[in-house]
């Protein structure tokens, strides 16, 4: 499952990041229920259609590698959001803001202070 989260390099190489994940994961588990109506509320929400339509500044994030939900997606959103700037975090998956905490910080602190 960890490869669905996070970069393989995290993995190798960052075990601090994911013994922080699984620590976190045992401590809040995720119900069969909260898992099977967050996946019925996923498959049910589209506002495809809709997010051409926003007027204020956008921030889309993702990591480089993430499997979860592929970087490709986010490319999609922040071309259809008129003004949205897209910023992908290198040598990161799903969790790119703890793989890279530092360069994801700086990603939206800048974001932030531009708007």
């Amino acid at each position: 499952m960890l490869e669905t989260i996070f970069h393989p390099d995290t993995i190798d190489n960052r075990p601090e990041v994911v013994a922080f994940y699984d620590k976190n994961k045992q401590a809040f588990p995720h119900s069969k229920e909260e898992l099977e109506a967050r996946t019925a509320g996923m498959a049910a929400f589209d506002a495809s259609g809709r997010i051409g339509s926003l007027r204020v500044p956008v921030l889309v994030t993702a990591g480089e590698s993430d499997v979860l939900v592929p970087t490709e997606n986010s490319r999609l959103i922040a071309e259809r959001i008129p003004g949205a700037e897209l910023a992908i975090v290198e040598n990161a998956g799903h969790h790119f803001y703890s793989e890279q905490p530092e360069e994801s910080a700086c990603v939206i602190l800048e974001f932030l202070s531009k708007h």
